[in-house]
């Protein structure tokens, strides 16, 4: 599985769901903006990686803007600043890949099928 996020508090719980969760085998995690912008999402994304001791899989980052519209943080009230709640967690030691993720997505989906998996 390659699940898309923005965390965010919701997305952050997401994120610890898919890595616990027996029978998900989440190969990737993409980020992109929404409850914060990417940039503090990919950091988070790393972030929860590193608590939970999971830094072998892949994060990607992807758009930070909307084709149409421009991205304004509106979810800080809810999220705080830092979009965990201001809870500060260490600077990641793991990094994202110099892979887009659309890239990544496609990549992955591609090798999967290549060895023989099945893609739902």
């Amino acid at each position: 599985m390659i699940v898309d996020v923005d965390p965010g508090i919701d997305d952050a719980m997401a994120i610890f769901y898919s890595v616990r969760r027996p029978g998900i085998k989440l190969e990737a995690l993409t980020t992109t903006f929404g409850n914060t912008d990417t940039a503090i999402a990919t950091g988070n994304t790393l972030r929860v990686l590193e608590l939970l001791g999971r830094p072998d899989i892949l994060v990607a980052k992807g758009v930070d803007r909307s084709l149409i519209h421009p991205y304004a943080r509106r979810a800080d009230h809810v999220h705080g600043r830092n979009a965990i709640g201001d809870i500060e967690l260490p600077e990641p030691k793991i990094r994202p890949t110099d892979e887009h993720a659309s890239d990544l997505i496609i990549r992955v989906g591609r090798d999967h099928a290549l060895s023989g998996g099945t893609c739902h």
